[in-house]
């Protein structure tokens, strides 16, 4: 069997780490002990082998850096064991060195060149030309290994988030079903009484109003106009938390076909503000149908509430910008001061008393996550009497 070498008192590990196998193979021991002695200031670990046959039964579970192969062995030569240490997937890849006494003519490099050698030197061998072909493949052999290591690593890691996206994922999909369990109760269990009580003080109001005085009669239209404002409130909220859960599945959407629609919901609106709505052709997208019209119709209703003294004057485009549609909602309404353009897409945030303008300060929020949905941004620019330009983005791709 191959054997440790003795290892001379000055050898010194030429570098850090662990050291790396070393296979001599030769028949001759004079030959092994010349290797030896040139090999030993790399630091390493020499393993001899007398023959072809023995060097394969050691190749069989142990890697190497290099193997330095003696030709002509009795039994089996050096090219026959190359040809066989090649044929094996463990070491197939394994640089070998040929390094034999038989004169090296042409024919026997060619032949060694052929079986995969990566040299072929003859003996006496000449040690600085000898320790540098080996350092070589010695410092190859370490980088390999650590690139090994690196990539088994990086297998453990990659196994360690994809087990941690999994637990989210199911995590979010508890938590999505949790969600619309809410919604669900939401809806039900509170809107329920809501409209109960919205419809006794509605029956109040119109039974009692001769009856009553005025003070009672203005408290009841207090009463009645907060539960439909409470109605109004749990409806967006529920919009607003099933964007995620509830949406469809994005498709080719006909932007002009979605306004028409949107228009159409508006009619009255529009017909009693006298708004002019106008827009230039739309493309088609990918989208999902239902929340595009939601988020179109929230804009262009803002529009219309929030008009100047002038009937509202509204502007719907679209334009291409690289790799996305840029959509356009203009009008020339009050405005906006530039300092709140970013908090006006906030939950239930509102600019103006309750009074002035009605609303649960839902809507641009709304439109916000409906955008962010579909991999867009939306932002205003506006002054204040200036009219206000709302613009949102979505991706280009798959669309038309």
């Amino acid at each position: 069997m191959p054997s440790n070498p003795r290892r001379s008192q000055r050898s010194k590990a030429s570098g850090s780490g662990e050291k790396v196998k070393i296979l001599l193979v030769d028949d001759n021991p004079a030959n092994l002990l010349a290797l030896e002695s040139i090999l030993a200031d790399l630091g390493q670990e020499l393993v001899k082998a007398h023959s072809g046959r023995q060097a394969l039964r050691y190749l069989l579970n142990q890697d190497v850096a290099v193997i330095l192969l003696d030709v002509n062995m009795p039994g089996m030569n050096g090219f026959e064991t190359a040809e066989l240490i090649r044929r094996r997937k463990r070491s197939e890849h394994v640089p070998i060195i040929f390094v034999s006494a038989i004169d090296q003519t042409q024919n026997h490099a060619l032949k060694g060149y052929s079986l995969g050698a990566v040299d072929y030197l003859p003996t006496p061998a000449t040690p600085e030309v000898l320790r540098s072909k080996v350092a070589v493949f010695i410092e190859l052999f370490k980088k390999t290994q650590e690139v090994g290591r690196q990539e088994q690593a990086l297998r453990a890691l990659n196994a360690q988030l994809e087990q941690r996206v999994a637990e989210r994922t199911a995590e979010l999909q508890r938590s999505n079903e949790e969600l619309q369990q809410f919604a669900y109760v939401v809806s039900h269990d509170l809107q329920e009484p809501l409209r109960v009580v919205a419809s006794y003080v509605q029956q109040l109001a119109e039974r009692y109003q001769d009856k009553l005085e005025a003070e009672a009669n203005e408290l009841i239209s207090y009463a009645l106009d907060g539960a439909k404002r409470m109605q109004q409130l749990i409806v967006d909220l529920l919009a607003y938390s099933r964007i995620e859960t509830t949406g469809q599945e994005f498709a080719p959407t006909d932007c002009e076909g979605v306004l028409q629609r949107v228009l159409g919901d508006l009619r009255v609106a529009i017909e009693e503000s006298g708004a002019e709505v106008t827009h230039d052709p739309l493309p088609q997208v990918m989208a999902d149908n239902v929340q595009l019209g939601q988020g179109l119709q929230n804009l262009l209703g803002n529009a219309i509430k929030f008009r100047s003294q002038e009937p509202p004057r509204i502007h719907v485009s679209a334009r291409q910008e690289g790799q996305q549609w840029v959509f356009s909602v203009r009008d020339n309404g009050i405005g906006i001061n530039p300092r709140y353009a970013e908090r006006i897409f906030g939950i239930f945030e509102r600019l103006h008393p309750r009074t002035e303008y009605p609303g649960t300060g839902i809507g641009l929020a709304i439109c916000k996550k409906i955008v962010e949905r579909h991999g867009g941004q939306i932002w205003v620019e506006s002054e204040p009497g200036k009219g206000a330009a709302f613009f949102f983005t979505l991706p280009i791709k798959g669309s038309t």
